[in-house]
């Protein structure tokens, strides 16, 4: 059984890179379990994060900026969303269009970029300082 790859970046800035401990929707947990790339499991308390990346690699490229459009990507069903973190890093991403957006304290993005080296993306909401809606994804057309 694999280990997502993860990397926790704190409010404070700290990054903390690793695996994510328990497979497992960090949605309703107070504390995500990280085992770090030396195998010592640090607890992160979720108040305390920005986001939890699950990056393709750890070693990502600085330089790289993510595309933000598209003219043929896969469809994804969600809402295409713009998020600005209070330290003014921003993401575009698709979100699911569920009540969970509104009444959990965090979300998964997925982003946009499929070149990206984040796959996916544990937003905690306590960190935002926008949020937009920038439009709707349909994976099927309706039918006339």
């Amino acid at each position: 059984m694999g280990r997502d790859k993860v990397i926790a970046r704190k409010l404070d800035g700290q990054i903390i890179k690793g695996y994510l401990e328990i497979a497992s929707d960090v949605t309703h947990a107070e504390d995500i379990s990280i085992s770090s790339l030396t195998e010592n499991v640090i607890e992160v308390p979720k108040r305390e994060m920005k986001a939890l990346f699950f990056p393709r690699k750890f070693s990502g490229e600085k330089e790289y900026s993510d595309v933000k459009f598209f003219q043929n990507q896969p469809r994804i069903e969600g809402l295409w969303v713009r998020i600005t973190f209070c330290d003014n890093e921003m993401i575009e991403g698709i979100v699911s269009n569920s009540r969970r957006l509104l009444l959990d304290d965090t979300f998964y993005l997925k982003p946009t970029d499929p070149n990206s080296n984040n796959q996916l993306v544990c937003v905690v909401k306590a960190s935002l300082k926008d949020f937009s809606v920038l439009g709707m994804r349909y994976s099927k057309l309706p039918q006339p």
